[in-house]
């Protein structure tokens, strides 16, 4: 362990979420995967073949200068971030074989080069999929006013309006969320230059909680969420999972497999 970032697990970060719904206080909860940790790490950290090809599923490239600055600076302004579990790079086969491997497990490099202190992680990603395959983060957000945010938020607000759909995931208690409104953005590398105008667009909104799916964009907007006195959550592929776009591949999102 570090000054830079202390391990946490999910109850208790769940714990703060409930205590943060109670008491109406900003709470936001963002992830470092490996295109996160890419997109901060390279060139400063380490460097990367191909860094465009990697970033651009995740809605950046390399040019977002500006925005990379904001994200670093706004890291200690979260109040978990999930990434990777460090004890895994050694037995992880991707490590050596593949350019992108070793970027699941970079963030105490990036944490150190930037100085940045007191970050409280969550270390297995899967985990925030399966708070809510399990019904146990949806039923913290009950009666709650939600507004979706990312790639899918429009398609999975019309859903939302399909009883049967909703009736389909009961058990995720899918039921108790209050989905207000939508925010949707490309599904390309342009969704860092958009995401200044989503702010905007999220201001004008009446919500409690966004729930936040655009990849490394989504980085930035959780902390400005929370500066703006909202709570802020990325939710990742679970959104493209409610869409019926789940990479199944991944854990718990073979759960999410309504038609």
């Amino acid at each position: 362990m570090s000054d830079n970032y202390t391990i946490y697990d999910i109850k208790e970060m769940l714990d703060d979420l409930k205590k943060a719904i109670i008491e109406k206080t900003p709470f936001s909860v963002v992830c470092l995967g490996d295109a996160e940790q890419i997109f901060l790490a390279c060139p400063e950290v380490d460097t990367i073949n191909k860094i465009d090809m990697y970033l651009a599923v995740s809605g950046v490239d390399s040019s977002m200068v500006k925005l990379k600055k904001e994200i670093i600076n706004l890291l200690p302004e979260n109040d978990y971030i999930f990434t990777h579990t460090l004890a895994h790079k050694d037995c992880d086969p991707r490590v050596g074989k593949i350019d992108w491997a070793k970027f699941f497990y970079i963030y105490p490099e990036i944490f150190e080069y930037y100085k940045i202190k007191g970050i409280k992680l969550v270390t297995k990603v899967s985990l925030r999929y399966g708070m809510i395959a399990s019904g146990e983060f949806f039923n913290i957000l009950a009666g709650k006013k939600i507004l979706l945010v990312g790639f899918y938020a429009p398609e999975v607000e019309k859903r939302m309006k399909n009883p049967a759909f909703v009736k389909y995931y009961e058990k995720m208690n899918l039921h108790k969320l209050n989905v207000v409104g939508s925010i949707g953005c490309s599904e390309t590398k342009r969704v860092g230059n958009e995401v200044y105008d989503m702010l905007e667009q999220a201001k004008k909104i009446d919500f409690d909680v966004a729930l936040l799916a655009m990849g490394i964009p989504s980085t930035y907007l959780g902390p400005k969420l929370k500066q703006e006195g909202k709570i802020a959550i990325d939710i990742g592929h679970i959104m493209s999972a409610l869409a019926g776009k789940g990479e199944k591949h991944r854990s718990y999102i073979d759960k999410f497999d309504f038609d």
